[in-house]
């Protein structure tokens, strides 16, 4: 008698769950192959929706080397704005640092021509 091909029969065959041979790539695929449950529900999925894709979600439609290309076209991208946006970073601590420069520099002439103003003052008043 044939059984159906599942995570369950292999269990109670062999021992084996679902987890242990889902770390082994090459087991996983066999599996895959022969479950008579996915296969059944692949064949049920091609009934129900033969060969579309759902609307909702536009990415779906991708194959996988397109997704990862554009994923990797994203991360070249993100790594370009990461760079001007440190660079810009960068401008703005410079400038600020000689903003601070300059108001230090002011307030030192401010103090310098407040007391100008006072000697005069007082050789106004005084002399």
């Amino acid at each position: 008698m044939c059984k159906p091909i599942s995570a369950r029969t292999i269990y109670e065959e062999c021992g084996l769950t679902y987890a242990s041979f889902r770390r082994n790539p090459e087991a996983l695929l066999l599996y895959q192959q022969h479950s008579t449950f996915l296969k059944r529900e692949r064949k049920r999925t091609r009934t129900a929706c033969p060969d579309t894709v759902s609307p909702c979600d536009p990415l779906l439609a991708y194959k996988k080397p397109d997704l990862v290309a554009r994923l990797r076209q994203a991360q070249a991208r993100c790594a370009e704005l990461e760079t001007q946006h440190t660079t810009i970073l960068a401008d703005y601590v410079q400038k600020d640092v000689r903003i601070a420069e300059l108001e230090a520099e002011l307030a030192r002439y401010r103090e310098y021509f407040e007391s100008l103003r006072l000697q005069v003052q007082q050789k106004e008043h005084g002399g």
